[in-house]
């Protein structure tokens, strides 16, 4: 994965966090909340535990 790729994905996974934590403050469906939550963050955890996994081989 190019450098450029992995700061795309980690800044659409960060908005997505941000957007998730900004509509539940809004106190709007919870489960709409939670799926930006997860998807935020499993965004950033793919990018990250890639880079492991590449490194390895």
């Amino acid at each position: 994965m190019n450098k450029s790729t992995k700061i795309l994905l980690i800044a659409i996974g960060t908005l997505s966090i941000i957007a998730g934590i900004f509509n539940y403050l809004k106190k709007e469906d919870l489960t709409e909340s939670m799926f930006a939550l997860v998807i935020g963050i499993s965004i950033i955890v793919t990018v990250f535990y890639g880079k492991k996994l590449n490194t390895c081989k």
